[in-house]
C-alpha cells in the first residue's frame, strides 16, 4: 500500500484502540516514507495512547517539522508534553498556536488537544464547541478515532457533543 492508504489503515487501528497494530503499521509506512508527516503524527498518537510519552514527544516533534507546523500536530505535541508532566513546554506549544492564529487559521481542536493534556477540561470543551460551530472536519476524527481527547470521554459534555455532531 502507498503511504496514504497505510494512513487510512492506521486510522482504523487507532479507532479500534489497537495501539500495537497502529504502531506496527506506522513503522511499515515510515519504512517506505520516513518523512510522511501524517504517519508520524499517527505514530505519535499511538505511542502516547500506549503510555510511551517520550517516544510520542520525539515522534510529534518530527511530525511538526515534516508538516511545516500543521497546527493539529503542534496541538498533539502539546498534549503529549502536558501528559508527560512538561507543562511549561506544553504551554509553549499553546502559545505557538495562539501566536500563529494572528496570521493564519488555527483550528480550535488543536488548542483543545493541549488544554485536554493540561487537564483544563472546561477550556477544552469550550474550544470543541468552537470547532463544532466552525464545522471543523477534524473534530469528528478527534472524538471518534484519535485518542488525544479520550480523557474527556467520561464527562457528559463529551457524549452531548458526539450526539450533536450526529455520531
Amino acid at each position: 500500500l502507498g503511504p496514504l492508504w497505510n494512513a487510512c489503515l492506521i486510522e482504523a487501528l487507532l479507532g479500534n484502540r489497537d495501539w500495537d497494530g497502529a504502531l506496527q503499521q506506522t513503522r511499515a509506512t515510515l519504512d517506505v516514507a520516513p518523512d510522511y508527516w501524517y504517519a508520524l503524527q499517527l505514530a505519535g498518537q499511538a505511542h502516547a495512547a500506549s503510555g510511551q510519552l517520550g517516544e510520542a514527544i520525539a515522534t510529534f516533534e518530527r511530525a511538526v517539522i515534516a508538516s511545516a507546523e500543521v497546527p493539529y500536530t503542534i496541538g498533539l505535541l502539546g498534549n503529549a508534553l502536558a501528559k508527560a508532566g512538561r507543562q511549561d513546554e506544553a504551554l509553549q506549544q499553546l502559545a505557538k498556536l495562539r501566536d500563529g492564529a494572528e496570521s493564519h487559521y488555527v483550528p480550535a481542536v488543536a488548542l483543545a488537544y493541549v488544554h485536554t493534556g493540561l487537564d483544563q477540561l472546561d477550556e477544552a470543551f469550550a474550544l470543541l464547541e468552537r470547532a463544532l460551530d466552525a464545522h471543523d472536519f477534524w473534530l469528528t476524527y478527534s472524538l471518534t478515532v484519535f485518542p488525544a481527547l479520550d480523557d474527556l470521554r467520561p464527562d457528559p459534555r463529551f457524549a452531548e457533543l458526539v450526539r450533536r455532531i450526529g455520531l
